[in-house]
Parts: structure tokens; sequence; C-alpha cells
């Protein structure tokens, strides 16, 4: 990933910082973790963190008044620096909050969490940033105001799904509140509830 100064300005003088992002981002962190668990989290968090980087970057774009649609399809594209930590965040505040539902964080929960923030999000000073989201009163009312697409909802709501698959009533309404305020039918997310353990499947059955 190298980043570049950026043409273009964002209502003062100052050039905004871009990255160039080459295809998938690094994974290779994500194999470092010690159980299945961690590992699926972690794969899925960084696959729909490209995702939403992806749909992002070109809407910034787009935002910007540029009549060409922008290239966000091929190996390489590029990301505003605050695009770029915006999405991060929320995907760290996904992590966060539905670890903690149950009140309690457990190792397979913290692992993709800090591996996410080390992997991706290094470069920023976030820790004071997490160290808020870790005491601050759990609302997925707050996660889901800063969804910016669709796609994002559902993604949000099957890697919280990932995380949640105990059988901990707090778990349970955790999910049923997440789903509620992204506006996601029950239907559907009992199917993101399905997706979510084949994943986890998935990832033990290759362990």
């Amino acid at each position: 990933m190298s980043e570049r100064e950026n043409s273009g300005h964002s209502g003062d003088s100052r050039p905004e910082r871009s990255f160039l992002l080459s295809g998938r981002l690094d994974n290779t962190w994500c194999a470092e973790l010690d159980s299945p668990k961690s590992r699926a989290i972690a794969h899925q968090a960084l696959t729909v963190l490209e995702q939403w980087l992806r749909r992002r970057a070109a809407a910034a774009e787009l935002a910007k008044g540029s009549r060409v649609q922008p290239d966000v399809k091929g190996e390489c594209f590029e990301v505003e620096d605050g695009v770029y930590l915006e999405a991060c965040l929320l995907l760290i505040k996904t992590l966060i909050f539905a670890s903690r539902a149950d009140e309690h964080i457990e190792q397979d929960e913290l692992g993709p969490l800090c591996s996410v923030y080390q992997g991706l999000c290094a470069q920023f000073d976030a820790q004071g940033f997490i160290d808020k989201m870790m005491t601050c009163k759990v609302n997925p009312l707050d996660i889901a105001r800063e969804v910016r697409f669709e796609e994002e909802a559902l993604d949000i709501y099957l890697l919280s799904s990932m995380l949640l698959d105990g059988p901990h009533f707090l778990e349970h309404n955790y999910l049923e509140g997440l789903g509620a305020a992204l506006h996601i039918p029950p239907s559907q997310q009992r199917e993101l509830d399905k997706r979510a353990r084949e994943l986890l499947h998935a990832q033990s059955a290759g362990a």
C-alpha cells in the first residue's frame, strides 16, 4: 500500500492524502491467529473492508462532481485517507460492540479485533477511539448511523453473528437489536446467521 498526495481538495487548501490499495488487502496477519474462529472472523472482516472501501471510494469521487465513473474494480484503486479511516473505525466498532454484547470479551473475540487494528489501522492513532468503544454504552443504533450502503448493513450483521455464535441470551438480544437497527428483516437475519455458521465451520474444517 503506497501513499501519495491527491490533487483534489476537501474544502480547505490542503491536499488530501490518499492510499493506492493494490488488489486484496494484505491478509498475512489472519493466519497468525490461534483459533479457527478468530481466523474466520478476521478473514471475513478483511473481505468486507475491501468491498466497503471500493464502494466508498467510488462514492467519494462522484461526490466531487466527477463525470466519469471511478474505476475501483481493478487490482488497484485509490482511497482517500479519511475514507479509509472511517471504514476501518466502523469495522472496529462493529467487532467491539459484538464482543461486548455478553459483557465479557472472550479471547477468540479479542484476537480478530487486535489483528484488524494492527494489520489495517496501525498507521493511524486510533487507540483513543478503541478505548472509548470499550467503555461506552453498546448501542446498535450508533453503528447503524454510520452505514452508507445496504450491503454494509448485511456485512455488519454477518460479522457480528460470527462473533456471537454461542447460546448466551445477551448475545441473541444484541443480534436482534442490531438487525432491527440495520432494518434487516428477521427472515434475512436467519439467513445471515446460517451463513455465519457455514463460514465458521469451513474455517474449522480447514484448520
